[in-house]
């Protein structure tokens, strides 16, 4: 009755389905589940440096990266450095979802990341363990990493009815 796994719960209202408890505990069974499905579900992978240096390079001939002209130089400067003993790395979030997000980034330094809904933004932080949090559409994201090299972070909801 005090049980918050489901797995747990299934098999019980399965062995025991006449229990006077049974639909109680399949409603519980129903909320634990809904509740399991509204918590954020990163994607981390590690940055594809082509990729993002073409998205930069597109950005910079539209001249829309004038206005983050020093952020643009650092990012390029990071992504073509031979020196394997650099001392900071870049964290690109995305995000998929349709809310816009600001993403609090804490460690040796604190960055507040503002990532566009369906869209992303980067920021470069000294190598060092991290802990980055955010409310993705009400849903709490929060996560400890160490991050030691340019890194991804793809954040959003699964939406009813997709897979």
């Amino acid at each position: 009755m005090r049980s918050q796994d489901p797995k747990e719960i299934s098999a019980f209202v399965k062995k025991y389905p006449s229990n006077p408890n049974a639909n109680f505990l399949n409603n519980r069974l129903k909320n634990l589940s809904a509740a399991q499905s509204s918590k954020a579900k990163p994607v981390i992978q590690p940055l594809n440096a082509n990729k993002l240096s073409k998205e930069v390079e597109k950005k910079v001939e539209s001249g829309k990266a004038d206005a983050n002209t020093d952020k643009t130089v650092n990012l390029l400067n990071n992504l073509f450095s031979t020196d394997r003993n650099k001392k900071e790395v870049f964290v690109m979030i995305k995000n998929n979802s349709s809310c816009n997000l600001i993403v609090k980034i804490d460690g040796k330094k604190f960055y507040n990341l503002d990532v566009p809904k369906k869209g992303d933004n980067y920021v470069l932080v000294p190598k060092g363990t991290y802990k980055i949090t955010t409310q993705i559409c009400e849903a709490s994201y929060q996560s400890t990493k160490n991050l030691t090299e340019d890194t991804q972070i793809v954040l959003g909801i699964k939406e009813k009815g997709k897979k």
